[in-house]
């Protein structure tokens, strides 16, 4: 069973990984890319993606320390 809930897990993560790397802000933001906000961007975007970059790579150390 534990097999079964790891491996959903990781692939909820995958999924994850797969939107971040496939939105231009959150992409550059994961790369450690330095934004400012340009015409058509707004702050928040840029100050929420960090936040949800933050989050998913903190998720993703704490499923590795359950594994």
């Amino acid at each position: 069973m534990e097999n079964i809930e790891t491996s959903s897990l990781k692939d909820l993560l995958e999924k994850i990984r797969q939107k971040i790397s496939n939105d231009d802000i959150l992409r550059c933001i994961s790369n450690g890319e330095i934004l400012t906000v340009s015409e058509g961007c707004e702050d928040w975007e840029i100050e929420y993606g960090r936040d949800i970059v933050d989050i998913f790579e903190k998720l993703s150390k704490l499923v590795e320390k359950i594994r």
